[in-house]
């Protein structure tokens, strides 16, 4: 409930979100394997909306991104550097 308040600007902490010169949130991976993922990415998501989360220079170049994805599994990160969302296999390599 409360990254839903927050990512709809009823929770207290908005404004010090809004308002801090390099925020972060850090999320842990296991958010996207709920039921209610997609919901709660999209809060993620509108939080860097209306915050500093993500800052873009005159160019349109990031040159913030506080959003943070904690993974549970190293290979994951290994993976999302070559690109891959799902490990090798012989059905998929």
């Amino acid at each position: 409930d409360t990254l839903i308040d927050i990512a709809e600007g009823r929770h207290p902490f908005c404004t010090e979100l809004a308002t801090s010169a390099k925020p972060m949130i850090f999320v842990d991976s296991s958010v996207f394997e709920r039921s209610d993922g997609a919901t709660l990415a999209g809060a993620v998501e509108a939080i860097a909306e209306f915050s500093n989360l993500r800052q873009v220079d005159a160019d349109g170049n990031i040159t913030w991104n506080g959003v943070n994805v904690i993974h549970r599994n190293a290979n994951d990160v290994g993976l999302l550097e070559l690109g891959r969302s799902v490990p090798f296999s012989a059905e998929n390599n």
